[in-house]
C-alpha cells in the first residue's frame, strides 16, 4: 500500500507525509508545529523551505487563518524531524 503524500508549503514538492513537518492552528489559536488536529499544512524540514513559505506568506493562506506564527518557526520545524527516525533530504 502506498504511503500518504503531502505537498510542502515552501517548495511545492510532494513527499511522503512522514518526511514532512505538520503545522496547524491549535486550540489556543496560534500556529503549532507538529499539531495533530485542525486544518494543517506541511513543510520540508529544510530552513530554505521554511523561509520560502514565510516569504510567500503561504502558511497563513493554506491554514486559512491570521494566527500568529512562532518567531522560532524555522528552528522548530528543522528540529522536529531531527528527533525522528527519518533524516531530512529535501
Amino acid at each position: 500500500m502506498a504511503r500518504p503524500e503531502r505537498t510542502c508549503a515552501g517548495c511545492g514538492r510532494r513527499r511522503p507525509q512522514d518526511r514532512l513537518v505538520r503545522l496547524a492552528v491549535g486550540a489556543s489559536g496560534a500556529v503549532e508545529v507538529g499539531a495533530r488536529g485542525g486544518r494543517g499544512t506541511y513543510l520540508c524540514p529544510d530552513p530554505a523551505c521554511v523561509r520560502r513559505a514565510l516569504e510567500r506568506r503561504s502558511i497563513p493562506r493554506l491554514l486559512r487563518s491570521a494566527a500568529p506564527l512562532p518567531d522560532d518557526l524555522e528552528a522548530r520545524v528543522v528540529s522536529r524531524l531531527a528527533e525522528g527516525p527519518n533524516p531530512p533530504d529535501c
